[in-house]
């Protein structure tokens, strides 16, 4: 591949990945958790980025494992995510942040993976999910501020 070829395939790649992390940090941020735009997408991203590497370097040098990359990113992004999750006063806060930078994760390792579509459905019709389930959590406990 030449460099023209080389950013293309890593482009394509990094934009869906993109536009999942961002569509996912919007709802964060709108509902104003900690985990927002920049998180969401700078986690889609990069996880996109060394997936694409992994597979880029796989169609080089056929030998090597991709999937390897692949857990790292998965097992790395979930410490992450666990930073954002604390205890305090007896309730558990940062839950549903520390899913959704594991889940933008895997919208970057499908993204780099070439599925292009998929992270960008997926992350709509997660926040469609996340407005229903705020909805019927208020109407099962209207005393819960969240």
């Amino acid at each position: 591949m030449d460099d023209l070829d080389t950013m293309m395939y890593f482009g394509t790649r990094a934009i869906p990945a993109l536009i999942a992390g961002f569509i996912l940090g919007v709802e964060r941020t709108m509902t104003k958790h900690p985990a927002g735009i920049k998180t969401i997408a700078f986690v889609s991203l990069g996880s996109c980025m060394f997936s694409s590497l992994a597979f880029y370097l796989h169609t080089l040098y056929p030998s090597t494992d991709p999937t390897r990359i692949v857990g790292q990113i998965i097992t790395g992004v979930g410490f992450l995510g666990a930073g954002t999750i604390f205890h305090a006063k007896e309730k558990v806060n940062g839950l549903t942040s520390a899913a959704m930078i594991w889940t933008s994760c895997s919208f970057g390792v499908m993204a780099g993976a070439g599925l292009f579509w998929v992270p960008i459905f997926a992350a709509g019709t997660l926040v469609v999910i996340m407005t229903v389930l705020k909805r019927v959590e208020k109407e099962l406990d209207p005393r819960d501020p969240t």
